[in-house]
């Protein structure tokens, strides 16, 4: 099966269409769930709970990261099993904290995404974004 450039460059416009539909839609989310997010960072007493509960969850894991670095350290500890067990330990503890920091920071950054978001969308809507991304023949 053969391509003209008339097939291709219409292939490229439908293409461009479904992801427009889908960029559109993903910006849409974000901008809808970012007045949510402003009345969570207000002091929400069940967004406080939750966040207490992650807080104590990511020092739960921060005591345990502590906890296997002191163990690798310790210069009695040979055993190749246990080294990496204890590495491995470390590596999921800085994972654990990592989410929960993030999953603490999340209405902020969505607020942030928001304006981003905003801007995105009038820029779609004002007709600036028509091109595929590709250069002209």
């Amino acid at each position: 099966m053969t391509y003209d450039k008339a097939s291709f460059l219409a292939s490229v416009k439908v293409n461009r269409e479904k992801q427009e539909v889908a960029r559109r839609t993903s910006l849409q989310t974000i901008i809808a769930v970012a007045p949510v997010m402003e009345k969570l960072m207000t002091g929400d007493a069940n967004w406080d709970r939750f966040l207490q509960h992650i807080e104590h969850m990511r020092l739960q894991a921060v005591a345990a990261k502590n906890r296997a670095e002191t163990k690798q350290r310790d210069p009695m500890i040979w055993d190749h099993e246990t080294m990496s067990k204890l590495k491995s330990d470390i590596i999921a503890a800085e994972a654990y904290i990592a989410a929960f920091e993030i999953c603490m920071n999340l209405p902020k950054a969505l607020i942030e995404d928001a304006e981003l978001a905003k801007q995105t969308l009038t820029r779609f809507e004002a007709g600036n974004d028509k091109t595929t991304g590709q250069p002209e023949s």
